[in-house]
């Protein structure tokens, strides 16, 4: 290329008249030296630049000197999610996809903006050769080309360590989504610091007038010498469901009464019917009669308890290995999602020795939480709560002590994970799809970062195909059985 000047005035030199064929006929030496200086220029951009995306705290910036001729910075608030793996982004519309590599290379990283944006491409014409030759070997020219002023929406990529960029840059993106600790006041009850009393002796029918817009408590003693039993009906004489059964000389019992038990609509009358062999009184009120608690209490029976401390691991243990149930409410009584209840299992059977194991479920717990714990009557159980910041450690080897309290954990996945009875687990791996089995006997329910169920990802039903976003925590909930969390890119690798 640099003996084409000189060749350019030797034919000066030596012709004194030019011709305008000769004239067009030369023009092919500095037309080609434009051409051979673009592939030079695309050539060192190619080998030389690099391309970098650094993540700052408010965006994302990535530097290409290959496509875009400034550097493309990426608002956090941008982004709507991150996808891992060859085959994320596919099947999308083309025109608002932008794949960052070039050469085809394989893809493995994209970003999901939330409202199309235009990008900082350079111009075809200014020396994008390779695009060029890419059409002519079968790519479609505007297919996947960032090109300027075209919005796009998907902008694929290639990087290292696909897993753990999808992980972190996830990690990242949750960051301003993450809720800060509820440390107000429970929120106000239609019967807070109100105490109904009714009594009664043997089988009577308790009317109780009124709306409920809330659920509200009914604390039952039985001093008769037989067991009571009760039962909220929606009608006087109608089928109930059965509420609470208390055995001869037991401490008081406390359940949770609601409409919805009864009825799909809220009721301005409903019916207690009550059978006993002796006297017996009700008390109804709202949640300030729970009995508060901070780290750990014992009970038997059914009762409901008011968590006051932070949010934590709770785990319920029946000593002698007896059946419970427990049910999480929220601080105006009304369930939890996916968690009425939360954890539901079945006697524990005699070991060899003739002892019964502790029967333990695990669940987590947010501030303000109302807890009832039901077991058979009589039944000795106790609750232990570790607060989060200890309970969330890559250790799980205190859930299967015997230790007195136990800990509560929350157990960390990537790629697998399984158990045989309720857990509060943690995802670490990408963003992508999950596949989670059940075994027909439990559930799956999103946390909050305050512990906080916000939503029921998976029921009972077998096997369910969900998305989970890196480092999303999850309780298991139900009872007896197996489960299992499989991250479906390991089920089939690509490679």
């Amino acid at each position: 290329m640099a003996t084409l000047p000189l060749f350019g005035l030797i034919w000066v030199k030596f012709n004194k008249e030019t011709t305008l064929a000769e004239l067009a006929a030369g023009l092919w030496a500095p037309l080609f030296a434009v051409v051979l200086v673009g592939v030079a220029i695309q050539t060192f951009r190619l080998v030389a630049v690099r391309p970098r995306l650094r993540v700052t705290d408010e965006e994302i910036v990535i530097r290409d000197g290959l496509l875009l001729w400034k550097p493309l910075r990426i608002p956090r608030t941008a982004i709507a999610a991150i996808h891992y793996g060859e085959e994320s982004g596919q099947g999308r519309i083309e025109e608002s996809v932008a794949h960052l590599t070039p050469f085809r290379e394989q893809l493995n990283l994209t970003l999901r903006l939330r409202d199309s944006v235009p990008l900082p491409a350079r111009r075809l014409r200014s020396g994008n050769w390779f695009w060029l030759a890419l059409a002519f070997q079968g790519l479609e020219l505007g297919t996947g080309i960032p090109q300027r002023g075209r919005p796009v929406r998907w902008l694929r990529m290639r990087v290292k360590e696909p897993r753990r960029v999808a992980a972190d840059l996830d990690r990242w993106l949750a960051e301003d989504e993450h809720l800060a600790l509820n440390e107000s006041a429970p929120v106000d009850h239609a019967h807070y610091g109100k105490v109904i009393t009714h009594r009664g002796v043997g089988g009577t029918r308790v009317k109780i007038k009124g709306p409920l817009p809330q659920p509200v408590l009914a604390e039952f003693t039985n001093e008769g010498p037989g067991a009571l039993r009760a039962w909220l009906r929606r009608t006087e004489f109608g089928e109930g469901t059965p509420v609470v059964t208390a055995g001869p000389g037991a401490p008081p019992v406390m359940t949770v009464l609601n409409d919805r038990s009864i009825s799909g609509k809220a009721l301005t009358k409903r019916f207690l019917y009550v059978e006993s062999e002796g006297r017996w009184t009700v008390n109804i009120s709202g949640p300030d009669r729970a009995r508060g608690f901070t780290g750990s209490a014992t009970g038997s029976g059914t009762e409901v308890l008011d968590y006051q401390g932070p949010p934590g691991i709770a785990v319920v243990t029946c000593p002698s290995g007896q059946a419970h149930q427990v049910h999480l409410y929220g601080p105006d009584l009304v369930a939890r999602h996916g968690c009425d209840p939360v954890a539901s299992t079945g006697a524990h059977g005699p070991l060899p020795s003739g002892e019964s194991p502790p029967n333990r479920s695990t669940f987590a717990v947010a501030a303000h939480a109302l807890i009832q714990v039901r077991t058979t009557s009589g039944a000795d159980w106790r609750i232990d709560v570790t607060p989060l910041e200890r309970a969330n450690v890559d250790d799980t080897q205190g859930e299967d002590q015997d230790d007195v309290p136990p800990t509560g954990h929350v157990r960390p996945f990537e790629h697998f994970i399984a158990g045989d009875r309720t857990a509060v687990v943690r995802y670490l791996g990408p963003p992508g799809p999950v596949l989670f089995r059940s075994g027909e006997a439990f559930g799956l329910v999103h946390l909050d970062a305050t512990l906080t169920p916000v939503q029921t990802l998976a029921l009972p039903y077998g096997d369910t195909e969900i998305q989970l976003r890196s480092h999303t925590l999850l309780q298991v909930t139900g009872g007896n059985g197996d489960w299992s969390l499989e991250e479906i890119h390991s089920l089939n690798p690509r490679h």
